[in-house]
């Protein structure tokens, strides 16, 4: 997203902001979202429309 924007911020973390039990990489399995709502199309997000293109 960095390169598409132009723009490379820094992420700074604040530790004092941070919880003890925060998990650091959520990971789990989709199969309880798409079986109720279907599988999902992924749209590359070069593909999507630019927010400065006229409508």
């Amino acid at each position: 997203m960095a390169a598409l924007a132009n723009h490379h911020p820094e992420i700074r973390v604040n530790p004092a902001l941070v919880r003890a039990s925060e998990v650091r990489k959520p990971m789990g399995s989709t199969e309880r979202l798409s079986g109720a709502i279907g599988v999902l199309q992924i749209v590359p997000l070069e593909d999507t429309h630019p927010l400065d293109a006229p409508a």
